[in-house]
């Protein structure tokens, strides 16, 4: 029996930051993910970029591209100086009961906490990807690396986890 998988919306520079990485593709092997369609616009913002292509692609197979109903909402949020894709994304997240919002921004996290959703960054989906055998220790190490050295992402949860990772046992 197949079990079901955790339906994800996420924010735009998760799916930058994985897509620069070359690592877009394990968010469909654990998650289910949809994203609302002012996301999708700000991931097309500079369209001829590789990233921009691999998660237009995306859109055309596993990646779900949703429209928010409740513009009120939107519109709130977006004068609490979030942007159109996070407040969106926040919004889209309420409405279809999602598992989690996936966000690298702190702001937009605190965000949807106040509103009782649950939040999830790259980390969480590294420890993920791992526990579930979709990637090895080395293959996180990698990416890591990747996400820090590119300036992709250089936070300390990133930093953080690398350590973490490092004493992990090695899966092939």
């Amino acid at each position: 029996m197949r079990h079901k998988k955790k339906l994800i919306v996420s924010d735009a520079a998760p799916l930058i930051q994985l897509a620069l990485s070359h690592h877009l593709h394990i968010l469909p092997s654990i998650y289910d993910m949809i994203i609302p369609e002012g996301v999708f616009e700000e991931t097309q913002h500079y369209r001829d970029l590789s990233d921009a292509m691999e998660i237009a692609k995306a859109a055309m197979t596993w990646l779900k591209v949703g429209v928010v109903q409740n513009r009120k909402e939107v519109k709130y949020l977006m004068k609490q100086k979030l942007g159109k894709g996070e407040a969106e994304a926040i919004v889209l997240c309420r409405e279809i009961r999602a598992h989690a919002l996936l966000t690298s921004d702190k702001y937009a996290a605190s965000k949807a906490e106040a509103f009782g959703l649950r939040t999830m960054n790259i980390a969480d989906v590294v420890r993920e990807a791992h526990n579930a055998k979709i990637m090895t220790t080395q293959d996180i190490l990698s990416l890591l690396d990747t996400l820090v050295n590119q300036s992709i992402l250089d936070t300390q949860y990133i930093r953080q986890l690398r350590e973490e990772a490092e004493r992990w046992p090695y899966r092939k």
